[in-house]
């Protein structure tokens, strides 16, 4: 009776945090949506919580100066890809894993109090307060709040620049990773440059 009860419990926590994700749907032009693969579990691997935190730390880890010197933030469009992407990755993996980044949500959330000395919470800080955090958690002189910068800054990094804006301003010449590179026979090349 009071494993039903445990069981049912688990399940309506289980519901309530992770968003259900919309199915593998590919297209000619787009065979792996979002990064999705076909072989992948297609279901989400992120609370709410962590979306709002990865979502938090993106803009402010990609964040860039316009003319006149503010800080601006990435477009929704491209936040929601980096998420969604980042959604599905992790939605792949354990859920121990999943479970494990959870712990390092919250302790990013409550890193402003211990890089910045502000008692608030990261995602109600602003632009410009998220990028201190970000500096000062990248040179504090204790090596773990730099392995906690590390472990939101590679894969939500990793999953900006695989396709869009973001990737082509990198120099690559396709528009994304996955798509397949045309090669061009060298006797063409040569004389294209004559």
């Amino acid at each position: 009776m009071l494993s039903n009860a445990v069981a049912r419990a688990r399940a309506r926590a289980h519901a309530y945090l992770v968003k259900p994700i919309a199915g593998f749907d590919p297209s000619a032009g787009n065979p792996f949506p979002a990064g999705a693969h076909p072989l992948d579990w297609r279901r989400s691997g992120l609370s709410r919580f962590g979306r709002v935190i990865c979502r938090s730390f993106t803009e402010a880890l990609l964040a860039d100066e316009d003319d006149r010197g503010t800080l601006v933030g990435l477009d929704d469009a491209t936040l929601d890809r980096v998420i969604h992407k980042f959604d599905l990755w992790i939605g792949s993996t354990s859920p121990d894993l999943g479970r494990a980044f959870f712990a390092l949500c919250l302790a990013l959330e409550a890193s402003p109090t211990l890089t910045i000395r502000r008692a608030r919470r990261f995602t109600t800080l602003g632009l410009a307060d998220r990028v201190r955090v970000l500096e000062a958690l990248e040179n504090h002189e204790n090596g773990l709040f730099s392995m906690l910068l590390t472990a939101f800054k590679v894969p939500l990094a990793t999953a900006a620049f695989e396709e869009g804006a973001l990737l082509s301003s990198t120099g690559f010449p396709r528009s994304d990773l996955i798509a397949a590179r045309t090669l061009v026979p060298a006797a063409r090349a040569a004389e294209a440059t004559r």
